[in-house]
């Protein structure tokens, strides 16, 4: 009764490590991905302070490209989130 812990089976382990590696990645992508919509947010933003009285156009196309960015980034967290639980 020394040792009264007992080892993890290799495959067991192969296959724990293969889980942690994958939702690391999963979260790293979800932090790249809000991080490149939010700097889109800030050159929009950017963009619309220099533009703001120029012409109806500009307005009207960065107003689709927000939209566009968030509906791309709910997308993309939405395809993210059920892969794992928190």
């Amino acid at each position: 009764m020394a040792n009264a812990e007992r080892q993890m089976p290799g495959h067991v382990a192969a296959a724990y490590r293969d889980a942690v590696d994958n939702i690391v990645f999963l979260k790293r992508q979800q932090w790249l991905a809000t991080n490149y919509v939010l700097l889109l947010y800030v050159a929009i933003f950017v963009i619309s302070a220099h533009y703001f009285s120029r012409t109806d156009v500009a307005r009207n196309w960065l107003g689709v490209i927000t939209i566009a960015a968030f509906v791309v980034h709910w997308w993309m967290m939405h395809l993210f989130q059920p892969a794992f639980p928190g």
